[in-house]
């Protein structure tokens, strides 16, 4: 094979050596970093962003500068991000893109009329409780510790307000 040796011996000299390759690189007319790295026994090229082009941290609008974290709900979160935790599948993410251009071609090719559909329109923004939000993740993706039974125990709530504790130690006999 044509190149094999020189790939061989670039292959595993940055292997042995730790170290990775930057290079300057064209795509589409356009220049771009790249970071060649070693990953299984295969060379991978990487692009990278120019220091131009990456916006400094002071600049990201709306970016909160601190924030004070609720820890029951960081304990939910982590305790939803454990559950939903699973190995990554490469083939559960497709090129949408890539199919939909795919299949245009194909009817296309056939003599077939495109139906150009137009973007939804964005709904805005939505603000939701975090806390009730995590709950209600949790609570649809739980799998009961017993492999499946049923529990009789009642699940129990806090009140959201003091007024609804007063109405309840009201009527309490």
């Amino acid at each position: 094979m044509a190149g094999g040796s020189a790939y061989g011996l670039l292959l595993e000299a940055i292997k042995q050596t730790g170290k990775i390759g930057i290079a300057k690189i064209s795509i589409r007319s356009k220049s771009s970093l790249a970071a060649i790295r070693v990953v299984d026994n295969c060379l991978c090229l990487e692009t990278m962003h120019f220091p131009d082009e990456i916006r400094p941290i002071a600049n990201v609008p709306n970016l909160p500068e601190s924030t004070s974290v609720n820890e029951k709900e960081l304990q939910i979160a982590k305790l939803l991000i454990e559950q939903l935790s699973e190995p990554f599948a490469p083939d559960k993410y497709t090129d949408d893109y890539r199919a939909a251009l795919l299949e245009a071609i194909e009817h296309k090719i056939s003599g077939e009329s495109l139906d150009i559909v137009a973007a939804p329109a964005d709904k805005g923004s939505n603000v939701v409780d975090l806390m009730a939000a995590l709950q209600a993740s949790l609570d649809a993706v739980k799998i009961p510790a017993d492999s499946g039974k049923a529990t009789d125990k009642p699940v129990k709530t806090k009140s959201k307000t003091k007024a609804a504790d007063k109405a309840k130690k009201g009527t309490a006999s």
